[in-house]
């Protein structure tokens, strides 16, 4: 799944205008909200109305917006709003933004995707105080802008070497380390998986086990109506109006 978004990613960094001209189209809110899989299992890659380019005619995103999910944010953007460069406009947008920043969030994704021994890392009886989705932006800020070498590889330890390699490199704090391309990431990612031997995994497979998925879950005719609102982001249902009637 990783390689099929880098794929998306690969074909939007090389946009051209209609006249030839490079858009140099940068994502930048690649998370889990922005990956769907399909039930026909085919990989998309959304919400790109947040990404940036120098495409002419294009509404300019508000000044001090953070486009995506701040907790995958590729660290340059956070570096240059500590420390705007001569000529910068806009504190989150650094005069050397490319689609680099997007293979960071991409190797966050694929990172967590991977770490699926976090049952033995952290026992069931332990809960968080509040979910990570609260933390300020400063908490997170301040995470991803130390998150290093070290802090990777400690998290990829458990990872076949090969593929420790590519997250390992995908996560380098400066773009300059990391793959030139999301397509050099995504061939390398296909090889990877060519090369362990095991049968092949495609949109064939992942229907299926979609399919196997949606099989477990209940009716949504059985699920209670509104059964989770997220106050504020949403509209109220109009019969779960909360104040108070005169």
């Amino acid at each position: 799944m990783a390689a099929e978004v880098a794929d998306a990613l690969d074909h939007a960094h090389r946009a051209v205008h209609d006249e030839g001209r490079a858009l140099h189209l940068v994502h930048r809110a690649v998370g889990p909200m922005s990956i769907r899989l399909g039930h026909n299992g085919r990989v998309q890659l959304t919400n790109l109305g947040a990404a940036w380019s120098e495409l002419m005619g294009r509404i300019r995103t508000p000044p001090q917006m953070l486009r995506g999910d701040p907790a995958y944010t590729a660290p340059e953007i956070l570096r240059g709003f500590e420390k705007p460069e001569a000529g910068q406009r806009d504190p989150l947008t650094p005069l050397a933004l490319d689609g680099r920043a997007d293979i960071f969030s991409l190797g966050l994704v694929l990172l967590e995707m991977l770490w699926l021994d976090i049952e033995q890392r952290f026992p069931p009886e332990v809960r968080g105080e509040r979910p990570s989705s609260l933390l300020s932006l400063e908490t997170l800020a301040n995470r991803l802008l130390h998150f290093g070498p070290e802090e990777v590889q400690q998290a990829a330890r458990e990872l076949p070497e090969p593929l420790r390699r590519i997250v390992t490199r995908a996560l380098r704090p400066e773009p300059a380390e990391r793959h030139p391309t999301a397509g050099q990431l995504r061939d390398e990612l296909r090889d990877f998986l060519q090369a362990t031997g095991q049968p092949p995994y495609g949109a064939k497979q992942a229907k299926a086990e979609v399919k196997q998925l949606f099989a477990q879950v209940p009716d949504p005719a059985e699920l209670p109506a509104y059964s989770i609102v997220e106050m504020g982001v949403l509209p109220m249902p109009p019969d779960m109006n909360l104040e108070n009637e005169d």
